[in-house]
């Protein structure tokens, strides 16, 4: 939680409204909302439907990516950056076992086993309280962690440098 970057407090916002509209709306409060039953909600519904959903999406994506916009491939897409980058997780998995005519293939791969990693505790949240408010606190303590962990990275970078201006200043 950096409070003074627009950046890290969207995304802070982005990846924690969603869940805590969700607990609120399906644990804690009353009223008339279209949510589905916990007691007839299976496993397969909360899995596959979004995982179809999410497979018309890359193969949209494909589609304009990788047939319509080809000829623009001057253009950086998250995919592409990430492949680019020779040193880093993604490049290991993707290139590495694939190889560089297939890297791309091997990324969307890479997105669909996230996705379904994603979406498997999913149910348990929906039908347990307890144990969407312990994620809740997790994704909130490991957002103040990295924020503190940041602010703590910047302060002594500053700290070095003053003491380093100065001992150049006393020499």
């Amino acid at each position: 939680m950096v409070f003074h970057s627009v950046d890290k407090m969207t995304s802070l916002f982005v990846h924690l409204n969603a869940p805590l509209m969700l607990y609120g709306m399906r644990h804690k409060w009353s009223g008339n909302y279209v949510l589905p039953d916990p007691d007839t909600t299976t496993f397969s519904q909360m899995f596959i439907g979004p995982l179809a959903v999410y497979l018309v999406w890359q193969f949209l994506y494909w589609l304009k990516v990788y047939v319509y916009s080809k000829e623009k491939s001057d253009r950086v897409t998250s995919a592409r950056w990430l492949l680019d980058s020779k040193k880093g997780f993604i490049y290991n998995l993707a290139i590495k076992p694939f190889g560089p005519a297939y890297a791309d293939y091997g990324f969307m791969l890479l997105q669909l086993l996230y996705t379904m990693v994603v979406l498997l505790p999913g149910w348990l949240l929906y039908q347990y309280d307890w144990l969407c408010l312990l994620f809740i606190l997790f994704v909130g303590a490991a957002s103040i962690w990295n924020g503190a962990g940041y602010y703590f990275e910047v302060f002594v970078t500053r700290y070095e440098r003053m003491l380093k201006e100065a001992e150049q200043k006393n020499n």
